[in-house]
């Protein structure tokens, strides 16, 4: 039993848990991309029309809506970049915390063998 009152859980399973978490949210990230990306296909297709109608307070705002998601996707991505370098560094402490264990363990084991001479 852990502190608080709570159990504890295998930090494997828990790494794991995390990395799921982390994936789910990268795929909804790119689904928000998607969306984003469809809308400023929208917005160009409706820039065009206006600029051969040549109205350009239109064409101004349409303009600033296209930057504004090209904006909107590059920190969705970036978001994304920061997530899979959570994902990564997880599993790399995950790693060490293995082999700290394993080391740990045979510290002891090697430590009876040398007392038990």
């Amino acid at each position: 039993m852990g502190l608080f009152g709570q159990t504890k859980v295998d930090p494997k399973v828990q790494v794991d848990e995390w990395t799921k978490t982390c994936r789910q949210s990268c795929r909804d990230m790119d689904r928000q991309v998607r969306n984003v990306q469809r809308e400023e296909e929208k917005a160009k297709r409706s820039l065009r029309d206006a600029a051969k109608k040549g109205d350009k307070d239109v064409c101004k705002i349409l303009a600033t809506e296209i930057v504004r998601s090209r904006r909107t996707v590059n920190k969705i991505n970036l978001a994304k970049v920061q997530v899979n370098s959570l994902i990564l560094n997880m599993r790399h402490q995950l790693g060490e915390f293995s082999v700290g264990l394993v080391l740990v363990q045979e510290n002891r084991t090697n430590s009876f063998t040398v007392s038990a001479h």
